[in-house]
């Protein structure tokens, strides 16, 4: 079995760089985003939590784009104002007009849409992040994709994360709530399809021979990432930087104990050496005493023991894995097993606990706002949903963040198993609506279909994991 050695070239991280993973229900959805690119007016949201694969889904757009696509991708920013937008939009287009006031830009920019579509060309304005714009350059965004004459829209495709959705359905964004909106999400890695994900990132690699990703430490990444990508990465550097460090610590005891041992033989040797110098009789003994007595008598030297050679074979099954040698495994006893190591470098993302998962949560602090104020009964808080089933799952319907003004809306709905908790979303406190405790994702797409179409046209709700917002509430 090949052996883990520390080079240079083993401390790069594959996982650093993200990797377009493609699944089918990725593949499916990629198809269906290029369909509605070139074929549809309506504005698309593909929405998805931080670390889902967004970016590596947009440069996958960006290759296969049709030859008649002219694409612009700003780079998202709270400081990217309407007109620097509209300016730079302009310029892309070949048309330097600065100076000019939000109103005379916006009609320039109609101007050339309809242009470059009258020659054949389809402007695309894809934007990653595009939760973290400003409201009013979100707003410009929306206008030019759904207001004006068909031949002056510019098609839209917006890749945030879910609560954008709370946003759009603000007074402000009423031009919104009467439009077709297409939402698409980024389906997460199965178990299945975490085996051959980490297999792509480690193919080519210094790390490719070496058995450091078991099946069980690949279920440990899958239970604590829920199937996220970012996720996946992050986990799978920790074990590829453990193992490297596990191996380190196993060589440097390897040389100290070579160390010490040249020492205390140099140290038996120069006893000897005195010995034999200042009194040979203790060496030579009786058989010197027979020798000089009887000269036909031999000289017995002293013999020496055979040296065993023990091997402590190895007796972790991890470490077998690492490959690490029967010598280096002297004090195998003492190592930790890689999958402890893991357990312990990512204790702090996981607050269930993986032997009982049905085990109530500890309560880490009380509720930071009062629900009661809201005017509606039976209205749980965040310590409701952190002892709750981590692997459950529950639908995320309306943030704010001014909690009062939830109550008109917790009034008109009559929503069950209705929970508020806080968070912090741009920089401001965020507090966010959920409803329902589902046991599995099939059982909260249904209870997502059975909502009324109004409230799922307004609010667009989405389902989201309890353990991410437990994660969320954690922080």
């Amino acid at each position: 079995m090949a052996t883990l050695e520390i080079t240079d070239s083993l401390m790069v991280n594959p996982f650093k760089t993200a990797k377009y993973f493609t699944t089918p229900e990725l593949t499916q959805r990629l198809n269906l985003i290029l369909h509605l690119l070139q074929n549809s007016e309506q504005l698309l949201l593909i929405l998805a939590e931080e670390g889902c694969g967004k970016t590596t889904l947009l440069q996958q757009l960006k290759e296969k784009s049709q030859e008649n696509w002219w694409i612009y991708s700003p780079s998202s920013s709270p400081a990217l104002a309407p007109d620097t937008l509209a300016t730079a939009l302009l310029q892309a287009f070949n048309i330097r007009q600065e100076g000019k006031s939000l109103a005379t830009l916006q009609e320039l920019l109609r101007v050339q849409i309809a242009t470059a579509r009258y020659n054949g060309q389809l402007p695309i304005l894809m934007v990653d992040d595009a939760h973290k714009l400003p409201l009013k350059t979100l707003e410009l965004i929306i206008e030019l994709a759904i207001l004006g004459e068909p031949q002056t829209h510019l098609r839209v495709l917006l890749l945030c994360e879910p609560q954008i959705t709370s946003i759009l359905a603000a007074p402000e964004f009423e031009v919104v709530h009467n439009t077709l909106i297409h939402t698409l999400d980024i389906p997460p890695l199965s178990i299945e399809q975490m085996f051959y994900y980490i297999d792509a990132y480690l193919v080519d690699t210094p790390y490719q021979t070496q058995k450091l990703f078991s099946a069980e430490v690949i279920r440990k990444i899958y239970h604590l990432s829920e199937g996220i990508p970012g996720e996946v990465n992050l986990l799978a550097e920790q074990v590829l930087h453990n193992a490297l460090l596990e191996r380190e610590r196993l060589v440097n005891a390897h040389q100290h104990k070579f160390l010490w041992g040249t020492f205390i033989v140099l140290i038996l040797l120069g006893i000897g050496a005195f010995l034999w110098v200042e009194y040979p009789e203790l060496l030579i003994g009786n058989d010197n005493h027979l020798r000089m007595t009887d000269p036909a008598t031999p000289l017995s030297l002293p013999t020496q023991p055979t040296p065993t050679n023990a091997t402590i074979a190895p007796t972790d099954p991890i470490a077998k894995q690492l490959g690490y040698d029967a010598e280096l495994q002297v004090k195998a006893q003492t190592i930790i097993p890689l999958t402890t190591v893991l357990l312990v470098a990512t204790a702090e993302k996981s607050t269930e606990n993986p032997a009982n998962p049905e085990q109530p949560l500890p309560q880490k602090q009380a509720n930071d706002f009062d629900t009661i104020l809201l005017g509606v009964k039976n209205i749980n808080d965040a310590s409701w949903l952190r002892v709750q089933n981590p692997n459950a799952y529950t639908l995320q319907i309306l943030g704010a963040h001014d909690y009062t003004t939830l109550q008109p809306f917790l009034q008109t709905h009559q929503l069950s198993e209705v929970a508020v908790f806080k968070t912090l979303y741009r920089d401001k406190e965020w507090y966010v609506v959920t409803t329902g405790i589902y046991p599995s994702r099939k059982a909260a797409e249904q209870a997502l279909a059975s909502l009324p179409s109004e409230l799922r046209e307004q609010t667009q709700p989405w389902i989201r994991t309890l353990a991410s917002i437990q994660t969320r509430l954690a922080k």
